[in-house]
């Protein structure tokens, strides 16, 4: 996960919506930051892994192949904040990593694990990197 957040740091800037986020005040960058770094990793884990990989794992001979792009399409395209290509793609990479550990580790804990220290990364990155 971190070569993927390095190559994607890499090969893009910050989106838009991010420079908003580093001109807010401090309650309001408070909130967004537990938002963004705990709530919906959490809740994006139940309904991504929890649910929509484990209803698309029983669907034929490619069941697992197909739950894993069935689920990283659907977790890429839902975050309709992001406006780069780039970005499309290291969701659709970093869900399918999240899949696999789902599937090895028989739980949500670890993916929920990964997905806050990934948003923890690029939200804390963000806001003491801003130059404003």
């Amino acid at each position: 996960l971190v070569c993927l957040t390095v190559l994607y740091n890499v090969f893009s800037g910050p989106e838009p919506w991010m420079a908003e986020l580093s001109r807010q005040f401090f309650l309001h960058k408070f909130l967004n930051t537990l938002a963004m770094c705990f709530l919906a990793p959490v809740a994006e884990e139940i309904i991504f892994r929890g649910f929509l990989l484990n209803s698309s794992i029983g669907w034929g001979r490619y069941s697992r192949a197909s739950g894993i792009i069935i689920t990283s399409l659907a977790f890429a395209f839902m975050h309709t904040q992001y406006l780069f290509a780039v970005t499309f793609v290291y969701l659709f990479v970093f869900s399918s990593i999240l899949c696999v550990v789902r599937m090895r580790s028989r739980g949500l804990m670890i993916p929920i694990i990964l997905h806050i220290l990934n948003n923890a990364w690029v939200i804390f990155g963000l806001l003491f990197s801003a130059t404003e």
